[in-house]
C-alpha cells in the first residue's frame, strides 16, 4: 500500500515537471513573451552570456541552496529531481514539439497556443506541489514565506512572478504578451489546480 502510494507520487511529480518543460518551450517558441521564470532565466542568460540551460542551472541551484538554509523541510527527493531533470526535459519537449514550427505561426494561431501553455505550465507546477515528495525549490520558499506572513499562496506566486518579471526585463529577458499573461494568472489557475488535483488523486497526507 505505501509503495504504490509512493510511486503514484513519483509518477504525478515526473509528470509535473515533464509538463513545466512543455509549458516552457511553448512559450519561449511563441515568441510573445515567456513566463515570469524563463524571463528572468532569459536576463541571467544575457547579463553571464551563457546558455539558457547553463542559467537555468545556477537560477536553481541558488534557489535549492537559499531553500535548504531557510525551509529544509520542504526539500525532498522531487527536489533534486527537479535540479537535475528540468534541462533534461525542456530538451525533450523542444523535440517533441519541432514538427510544429511554433515560431513560424500566425499571432492569431499564437495567442490561444500561448495559453495552453499557460495551462500546462501551472497544472505541471500543481502537480509537484501535489505529488508532495519534496517541492521544487521555489515552491519550498514561497510555504516558508506563507508560514511567516500568513499571506496566501496565491498573493505570494503572484508577487514573485511580478518581481521577477521586472528583474529579468531590466536584465534583459524578453518581455512581452505573454508574461504578463503569466504573471497575473499563475497563482490563480495553481490555486484552482491544486485544489481539483488533490481530491481527484486523493493521496495520502504525508509531512
Amino acid at each position: 500500500m505505501i509503495m504504490s502510494e509512493n510511486i503514484k507520487r513519483i509518477l504525478i511529480y515526473i509528470t509535473g515537471v515533464f509538463m513545466i518543460s512543455l509549458g516552457i518551450i511553448i512559450f519561449l517558441e511563441c515568441r510573445l513573451g515567456s513566463d515570469p521564470i524563463t524571463v528572468i532565466l532569459d536576463g541571467l542568460s544575457n547579463t553571464f552570456k551563457v546558455r539558457y540551460s547553463t542559467s537555468s542551472l545556477m537560477y536553481n541551484t541558488t534557489l535549492l541552496i537559499t531553500c535548504f538554509i531557510f525551509s529544509r523541510k520542504h526539500i525532498g527527493a522531487g527536489t533534486i529531481f527537479y535540479l537535475l531533470a528540468i534541462s533534461f526535459f525542456i530538451n525533450l519537449s523542444e523535440n517533441l514539439l519541432a514538427f510544429m514550427n511554433i515560431t513560424d505561426m500566425s499571432i492569431y494561431s499564437k495567442i490561444p497556443l500561448l495559453i495552453v501553455g499557460q495551462i500546462i505550465l501551472s497544472a505541471g507546477m500543481s502537480l509537484v506541489v501535489v505529488a508532495n515528495i519534496g517541492k521544487n525549490s521555489l515552491d519550498g520558499i514561497i510555504f516558508k514565506i506563507e508560514e511567516l506572513t500568513k499571506q496566501n499562496y496565491m498573493t505570494i506566486r503572484t508577487t514573485i512572478d511580478i518581481m521577477y518579471t521586472i528583474i529579468g526585463f531590466l536584465l534583459g529577458g524578453v518581455v512581452g504578451l505573454g508574461t504578463v499573461f503569466s504573471a497575473l494568472t499563475t497563482g490563480w489557475m495553481m490555486k484552482n489546480f491544486i485544489n481539483i488535483f488533490n481530491k481527484s488523486f486523493n493521496l495520502i497526507e504525508s509531512n
